[in-house]
C-alpha cells in the first residue's frame, strides 16, 4: 500500500521513510525522500524530540514548484483549521503521520485476520474498530458456536469473522 496525498492533480509520495519508535517522543523521528509525481525534491528528517522537520532540497527549482505547491493546498482538508496557509513542510508532516497512521491500521488488520483463526472478533453497537475490538477464544472447531453465543449476548453485535478480507480492509485501513 502506497499513501499519498494528492493536490491540484500532483502526488506527494514518501520513498525510503524509515522510523526510530523508540526515539519518537514529542513528533515521530524518521528520514526519507519526499518525491512529487515520482520525482524526488528533498529529503526530510525530524529527531523526534518535538522540532520542526528539516527540508534539504534536491535543487531551487524543486524547492519552487513544492512551495507554489503547498499554496494550492486547503489545511481544511487536512484537520488543520487553525492554519490560513500551508508550507511544503507542513504537507510533509501530514503526509508522514498519515504514513504512520496507515502502518498501524495494517498491523491491526494483520492481527484480526490471525485472531480470527481460533476467535470469535466483533465490536458492540457504537464501538469504533481502529479503537480495539473484542474477541471470544472458542477454538477454531467450535467459532460458529461462538458466533451464535455472540449475537444472544449481545444484539447487534458486528462480526468480522464472515467478512471477507476486502470488507475488513475497508473497515480497519478506511
Amino acid at each position: 500500500m502506497t499513501t499519498a496525498l494528492t493536490i491540484n492533480n500532483q502526488t506527494l509520495t514518501l520513498k525510503s521513510y524509515k522510523t526510530v519508535k523508540w526515539m519518537s517522543e514529542e513528533t515521530i523521528c524518521f528520514t526519507t525522500t519526499v518525491c512529487l509525481n515520482g520525482q524526488p525534491v528533498c529529503t526530510a528528517c525530524n529527531e523526534g524530540h518535538g522540532g520542526s522537520t528539516s527540508i534539504g532540497w534536491v535543487s531551487a527549482i524543486a524547492e519552487r514548484k513544492a512551495e507554489d505547491l503547498a499554496l494550492l493546498a486547503k489545511p481544511g482538508d487536512y484537520g488543520w483549521d487553525f492554519a490560513t496557509s500551508l508550507k511544503f513542510v507542513d504537507l510533509v508532516d501530514i503526509l508522514v503521520h498519515k504514513v504512520d497512521a496507515d502502518k498501524e491500521a495494517e498491523k491491526a488488520l494483520k492481527k484480526v485476520v490471525k485472531d480470527m483463526t481460533d476467535k470469535v472478533v466483533f465490536v458492540l453497537p457504537g464501538e469504533d474498530p481502529k479503537q480495539g475490538y473484542r474477541y471470544l477464544k472458542c477454538g477454531s472447531d467450535n467459532i460458529r458456536d461462538g458466533i451464535q453465543k455472540m449475537l444472544v449476548k449481545y444484539p447487534g453485535c458486528t462480526i468480522y469473522n464472515d467478512f471477507p478480507i476486502v470488507a475488513l480492509k475497508s473497515v480497519f485501513l478506511g
